[in-house]
């Protein structure tokens, strides 16, 4: 387990961390012009605070991110809301070779 699976479940009760991902969601929004038919992924989406917030506007979201934790957490987050347009993916560049899928849209809020 890492530092990021053990803070995962208290992640989202940071009120800064909810600042900032509003802040880069409005931020890509004022500057790419978001279409719901594009397929969009998020890496390093943690407890998917930006995806939930660009979600409406894409046709799919992919997010992945490498701690199991933090995709527990966005998985339950998905379930609750409901939400049929985000995918959760373990996936860690470093180690993991690229997805082969097309996007239309890759971004990156806060990655280590």
């Amino acid at each position: 387990m890492n530092t990021f699976d053990e803070r995962a479940a208290r992640w989202d009760e940071n009120p800064e961390r909810l600042i900032r991902a509003q802040d880069a969601a409005c931020a890509i929004r004022n500057h790419v012009p978001l279409d719901s038919k594009w397929t969009a992924m998020e890496y390093g989406c943690g407890t998917g605070l930006v995806g939930f917030l660009l979600q409406p506007f894409l046709g799919h979201l992919v997010m992945a991110d490498s701690s199991s934790g933090m995709l527990s957490v966005l998985q339950e987050k998905i379930n609750q809301a409901g939400v049929t347009n985000m995918t959760c993916v373990k996936l860690d560049l470093a180690t993991d070779p690229a997805p082969q899928q097309l996007f239309q849209l890759l971004y990156c809020q806060m990655h280590l």
